[in-house]
């Protein structure tokens, strides 16, 4: 079987993003997902836990995919309770 469809970029996003931090192409992510939801009609109701590299590498990818600002914060314990009596 073969879908074609045609999807809004902001709905193109997401999935693309995830498939990416699974190290996927959004092709493999999509018939996965498929899969998934295939799987789950059956009766379970629970996905399909990851593996742990697998969720090491989404950890990764989400981490990387924040931009670092470059500032330092003080977060010793003068700088939390500066101004309250201690």
């Amino acid at each position: 079987m073969t879908i074609h469809l045609s999807i809004s970029f902001d709905l193109e996003v997401k999935p693309r993003e995830r498939a990416a931090a699974a190290g996927k192409d959004l092709e493999t992510f999509a018939l996965d997902a498929l899969r998934e939801v295939v799987a789950g009609s059956n009766g379970s109701s629970a996905p399909t836990p990851l593996t742990r590299e697998q969720r090491v590498k989404e950890w990764l990818s989400w981490t990387a995919s924040h931009s670092r600002t470059g500032n330092i914060v003080d977060d010793s314990r003068e700088s939390i309770y500066a101004g309250r009596g201690e």
